[in-house]
């Protein structure tokens, strides 16, 4: 693949389940970045590697692998995480044969769903953020593949007179981070939901971004953090929000800071 592209063609591998792509990983980083140091990027091809998150569980150590964002950390390379109609034909339309290299997932446990038909609002210029509904109460980022999840708590949030914006956030180091910023600055309080394993999440890293800017928002981090040792064998593999503790934060906000 990475012969293809950097002869200026294009090439594609789907892949059984993101596990494996722990076999490339010498490729993927060392290969990788000795092209982009001494290769022109414009005379790059295109090279897309599908992988499938074994998200849906019970299917052992060897095929649970759920950490997307750690190969866009280690390689600094692209990954998306597909989880709604018009987001997939977004990513697939601009990024799938597009120079260069970049990494695509689907998730296992939404294979037997009814596609999320959901409109995108508003989307960053790279295909990077998209937002699902707008709110000036909350902020609620959904990474990975827990959008559902994140569209279920502003439900939710919003029986209660809680409006919220609701954004999708890829994994792309070099994020444009103007839509995020705006949102936070303007609604005070910021929800982080994802449902991979990574025990360092690409949220942390936004944060940190966002707050260099000198924007300041209350935030609250929902998501697992790693495995305990009874989640490495043949088990369940939900993630499941807490919605009282979304709803005391943002309560707790409020009082803090009447209007």
């Amino acid at each position: 693949g990475f012969g293809m592209m950097l002869d200026g063609g294009n090439a594609v591998v789907f892949m059984k389940q993101l596990d494996f792509l722990f076999l490339g990983i010498d490729q993927i980083v060392n290969t990788f970045n000795f092209m982009r140091a001494f290769s022109p990027q414009h005379s790059f091809g295109s090279f897309t590697i599908f992988p499938i998150i074994c998200d849906q569980g019970y299917q052992g150590p060897q095929s649970s692998a759920n950490v997307a964002s750690d190969f866009s950390s280690m390689a600094n390379v692209n990954v998306f995480c597909l989880n709604g109609a018009e987001d997939a034909a977004s990513v697939i339309q601009e990024q799938f044969v597009s120079p260069g290299f970049r990494v695509i997932c689907t998730s296992q446990r939404l294979f037997g769903t009814q596609a999320l038909d959901l409109k995108v609002e508003a989307k960053s210029f790279d295909n990077v953020v998209f937002k699902y509904r707008s709110g000036n109460d909350l902020t609620i980022l959904c990474y990975n593949f827990s959008l559902r999840q994140g569209i279920e708590l502003a439900g939710h949030l919003s029986d209660s007179g809680v409006e919220s914006d609701l954004f999708h956030v890829n994994f792309v180091p070099e994020i444009d981070l103007s839509l995020l910023a705006e949102s936070c600055a303007r609604t005070g309080k910021l929800v982080l939901l994802d449902d991979s394993k990574s025990v360092v999440k690409f949220g942390d890293m936004l944060v940190a971004k966002l707050q260099s800017k000198g924007l300041k928002f209350s935030m609250l981090s929902l998501g697992r953090r790693g495995c305990t040792a009874k989640d490495y064998g043949v088990a369940e593999d939900q993630f499941v929000p807490d919605l009282k503790i979304v709803k005391n934060f943002v309560d707790v906000f409020e009082k803090a800071h009447p209007l």
